[in-house]
Formats: C-alpha cells, structure tokens, sequence
C-alpha cells in the first residue's frame, strides 16, 4: 500500500473510531463531510482542526462566563454564608486554573 493511498484510508478508519467512541454532539458535528472532508477524502487533520476550534471556542466561552462569576460576586451580609461561599470562590479558581487563566490574589 502506497503513503497516498494509505492516508485517506487510515484518516476514514479514525473517523470511525472517533463515531464509534465519541458523544451524540460530536457524531452529528462531524457528520457534515465539510468538517472532516479535504479535497473528497477523510482528512485527519481537517477533523482535529474543526474539533481544536470547538473546544476553543468553548474554551474561550467558558472563561469569559468564569471570570464574569468571580467578578461579579454579590456581597454577603449573613456570617453563616461565608463558608459556602468561600467555597464557591475557590472553585471558580480551580476551575479558572484550569483554563490555564490562574487568578491572582490582588483580583480577589
């Protein structure tokens, strides 16, 4: 089997393995041939990059929503919230580190 005609072939046995084991979302994502197709045949890399674009944008979604909920905290007035919110800065932090964006004490 030649490399040219091995490509096409082994970017469709990945587009299988990616139908077979991935998530309903993604299955109908890539089930326009315009997302995983390059010049009429399975492109591996044509998948990864419309996927690598989902999850930033994601990504990026995720982090605006993040950071707009730490920032916009409300101020508690009742003692006995102090903990459960807390709680919830410091998971807003993990789950701002992440996203690769830590969070620096003077943000807080």
């Amino acid at each position: 089997m030649s490399t040219t005609t091995g490509l096409p072939f082994a970017a469709a046995q990945v587009r299988l393995n990616m139908f077979s084991e991935t998530t309903a979302e993604v299955k109908v994502m890539l089930y326009s041939i315009e997302h995983w197709q390059y010049d009429a045949a399975a492109s591996v890399l044509k998948m990864l990059s419309f996927l690598g674009k989902k999850i930033y944008r994601k990504s990026s979604t995720m982090l605006l929503a993040k950071c707009t909920e730490l920032t916009q905290r409300k101020p508690i007035q009742e003692a006995y919230k102090l903990g459960a919110e807390l709680d919830e800065i410091a998971q807003l932090r993990k789950d701002l580190d992440l996203l690769k964006q830590p969070v620096s004490e003077t943000c807080l």
